[in-house]
Order: C-alpha cells, then structure tokens, then sequence
C-alpha cells in the first residue's frame, strides 16, 4: 500500500471540510449575520455529529438548526430556511450530476438503454417542473405530506415547517434563488466540492497501486452519494459503502481490494468532522441539546 496517496486523500478531505463549512458561512451571513469561519465549521461538524446519533429524532432535519442556535444563537427559524435552501440547491445538483454520469457513461447505457434514457428524460422534466412550476411542485409536496406516517409528519412540523406557514418560508427562499451574485458564489463552492471529491476514490486506489480514471471516480463517488442520500439514513451509512463497492468491483477491483478502499473511504470522511462533533457534543452536553430539540415540540 502507498500510504502517500492515503495521507493526500485526508488532507484532500480536510479541504473538502473547509470549503463545506465556508459555503455554509456564506449562507449563514447571507440570511442572519456574519460569523467566524471557525464557528462555521463547528457548526457543520456538531450537525454532522448529531445526524448520526439522532436517527429516530430526525437528526436531518434538526442536526443543522440545533447546532446554529447552540453555537451562535442563530433562530431555529432561521436554521429551517438554511436546511431547506442547503436540501433544495443539493437535490438539484444532485439530479443534474446523476444526469451526467447517465448520459456519459457509454458501458451503463449499452447495458441498460431501455432503463437510462427514459430515466434522463423523466430527470431532466422533474428538475424543469420544480424550477418553473414551484407553486405546483409545493401543492404536490402537500397531497404526498398528507399521506406520510403520523411520526415523519410530527418530526417535519417540528422544524416550525407547516402548511399555514409554508408561504412565509417559500418568500424567504425565494429571495435566496432571486439573488443572482450570491447564487453565483454559493454554487461555485458547490462546483469546486463537486469537482475535487471524486478525487477522494481516486487517490485511495492509487494507495492500492490500481489505476481508475477520473471519470469512473467520479462514476463511483456521486453515484454512492446520491444512492445513500436516497436510502434516508444518516450520511448514506451502509448503502453508500455497499454500492461503491459494488461500481468497483464492477471496474475490475477485486472484491477485497474493493472493501479496504470503502472502509478507508468511509474512515476519511469522518475527518475531521466527527472528533469536532462529539467534542462539542459533549461541551454543550445531551440535555442542552435536547432543550433546543423540544421546543417546538408542541
């Protein structure tokens, strides 16, 4: 093993942390104040902490606005419009690099053309329907919350998000997507964080002296991500482990090969945000946090 291109591939996600943490900063000082890139970061790290611990309280939804409030009194109002923008610019990059990886990927369409271009169509339509259709989008979001478990439904309200409100945050977020100079830099982060952590796959198969192009990185990075993203569960633990493991072994990677470079992967990416996390986790402590969390528990 090179154990060069594994040290890389931490400092590289070291960088990935910073710029996560800068573009939240952005959004931050864009809606409520300006805070230290420091704060920012413990912000992010706390949030990531608590998505891990909070699974059956709805860590996703509340991990980011808890952590704002404990950190720098940011309003849990106010930390609902930055998960929701955050949610609303991710999905949609998301979509357009799942887009991407379809329509380039000449081996996946040849083998599954009756499944992908439909799927690219079906894509490309939704993200056209959510951009210009938006008081459509949210009728529908409606008829679909109306059928949710009582349980999501009761963690959803909890954010303060509900249907008698929905139109006071809509105007919130739509004068984040009307500014087109914060939009710019905001997604230029996004473009960068995008760009370099496919590199992450890339560099840790070099540790393993196995040679896998940029492209196919990028394949297996943001395929994972959005299939973990889609399972629901906290950081896409498990089924974006299984299914970078899965694109792989598909590219020729030994089965074993495969599974140390997943495990270094998923290691990596816990620096340095979870130390922070439980750091400050412990600092603010659980009935503090649970505080915060109850208060719109009514």
């Amino acid at each position: 093993m090179e154990i060069i291109f594994a040290l890389l591939a931490v400092l590289l996600n070291t960088l990935i942390a910073f710029l996560i943490s800068v573009q939240y900063r952005y959004l931050v000082w864009f809606i409520d104040k300006k805070i230290s890139y420091f704060s920012a970061f413990v912000i992010v790290s706390l949030s990531f902490f608590l998505r891990l611990i909070m699974i059956s309280k709805g860590g996703s939804f509340f991990g980011t606005p808890i952590a704002g409030k404990l950190k720098e009194g940011i309003a849990l109002s106010k930390g609902t419009i930055i998960i929701a923008f955050e949610n609303i610019t991710y999905t949609s990059w998301q979509l357009f690099i799942l887009v991407l990886i379809l329509a380039f990927n000449r081996r996946f369409i040849e083998k599954n053309m009756f499944f992908t271009i439909p799927l690219i169509f079906l894509i490309i339509i939704l993200m056209i329907f959510s951009l210009y259709k938006y008081d459509k989008f949210l009728s529908l979001f409606f008829k679909i919350y109306n059928v949710l478990p009582f349980k999501l439904r009761k963690l959803i309200k909890r954010t303060g998000l509900k249907k008698e409100n929905i139109d006071n945050y809509f105007l919130k977020l739509k004068l984040l997507f009307s500014n087109k100079l914060f939009l710019l830099n905001y997604n230029f982060i996004s473009f960068l964080i995008i760009i370099i952590s496919p590199f992450l796959i890339f560099l840790l198969s070099r540790s393993y002296l196995i040679h896998i192009n940029y492209f196919d990185s990028f394949t297996v990075y943001w395929f994972s991500y959005i299939l973990g993203r889609l399972s629901g569960l906290p950081i896409g633990l498990g089924v974006r482990d299984v299914s970078a493991g899965f694109f792989l072994t598909n590219l020729g990677v030994s089965a074993t090969i495969a599974l140390q470079i997943v495990f270094l992967y998923r290691l990596i990416s816990f620096i340095p945000f979870l130390p922070f996390g439980l750091a400050y986790f412990i600092k603010y402590g659980k009935e503090k946090i649970l505080g915060i969390y109850n208060q719109n528990k009514n």
